[in-house]
């Protein structure tokens, strides 16, 4: 099962950022932070990464900030534990005579396919990790722009491998891995759309994939659905009159089906709502209603049989502090 990893802090977002998230911390990572540079030596940020490039170093870099300062961090390196990155640190100080700090992963997003490799997507690029190299699939320049939204948008992996999906400047492109051949799959433009944290996911058997479209307070974030090859976009949950977003949702493993969790954007911090299944015909139903003073919060696995979840318990009249108590729903 493929797992999405994002180190991000939840609560530091807005309700525009928690959008299309697929935060599942279920492990930590680490990387090589080389540098951090501030507006005005933006251009020592430039020159750094692309040095580093050019000594064929798997490198990348996130707008992060410090108070109020904006600062981009240039990082190299993803690593499974705190040893690895260590002698790893000691490598990179050899070669590049830069002497690294070792800080957990930030700002970027590691999709897993079947322990064989990971895609390690960035605000830079995305890379291929096969656990002994890096090589880089995709490049989005040195602009320090961003406009990968990487936390918010995992490069999604094909059931057999193949291609990956990626949101790139409201577009949902593929990609395949092969050869580099890239097929814009869903232009914004063409159907009226700013996709911004979508989501994009294949389904198991590789037919179909699920998006979200942007979300505000006017109009709810929908699911939407789209062959693989293309054709046949879709709504199959609509939002667009409504004060009600998706805010989350994972294929089924067994079935035709999305499960999705669906919840009031007008809270000041919607984390969740209730959970729902549709099929791919719009159908849904709701599976559970969550008691008053709680949410189904937005991040949820469906394994096999087992659909894990958590209840998030508000404790304060604000609905800004609360608690996640785990569950577990039995699927048919």
């Amino acid at each position: 099962m493929k797992k999405t990893i994002i180190a991000i802090m939840l609560l530091m977002f807005s309700f525009v950022l928690i959008n299309g998230m697929d935060t599942r911390p279920y492990k930590k990572f680490y990387t090589l932070q080389a540098g951090t540079m501030f507006n005005k030596d933006c251009q020592k940020a430039h020159t750094m990464y692309e040095k580093l490039k050019s000594e064929k170093q798997m490198v990348y870099y996130i707008k992060d900030k410090e108070g109020l300062k904006t600062c981009v961090r240039i990082r190299s390196g993803v690593f499974s534990s705190i040893d690895d990155a260590k002698q790893a640190a000691l490598k990179f100080k050899q070669d590049t005579q830069i002497t690294p700090a070792i800080v957990e992963t930030t700002g970027i997003t590691i999709t897993d396919y079947k322990g064989i490799f990971d895609m390690v997507n960035t605000s830079s690029g995305i890379w291929k990790w096969d656990y002994k190299n890096f090589i880089e699939i995709k490049n989005f320049g040195t602009d320090f722009n961003c406009e990968t939204i990487a936390t918010e948008n995992p490069a999604s992996i094909s059931p057999d491998g193949k291609y990956i999906l990626y949101l790139y400047k409201s577009n949902i492109i593929k990609l395949e891995l092969t050869t580099g051949k890239e097929t814009y799959l869903v232009k914004s433009a063409a159907i009226g759309l700013h996709l911004q944290r979508s989501s994009p996911k294949w389904a198991p058997n590789g037919k179909s994939i699920a998006f979200l479209d942007i979300m505000n307070a006017k109009a709810g974030t929908c699911l939407r659905i789209i062959n693989a090859d293309g054709t046949n976009e879709r709504c199959i949950v609509d939002n667009s009159k409504k004060t009600r977003a998706v805010m989350s949702f994972e294929w089924s493993t067994k079935k035709d089906e999305i499960f999705f969790i669906e919840g009031d954007s007008t809270m000041r911090m919607p984390i969740g709502g209730e959970l729902y299944v549709t099929g791919l015909d719009g159908k849904y139903k709701k599976l559970i209603q969550p008691e008053k003073g709680t949410v189904i919060y937005h991040d949820f696995e469906v394994d096999g049989n087992a659909l894990n979840y958590s209840i998030a318990v508000f404790e304060n009249i604000d609905k800004d502090k609360y608690k996640l108590i785990d569950k577990t729903l039995k699927l048919n």
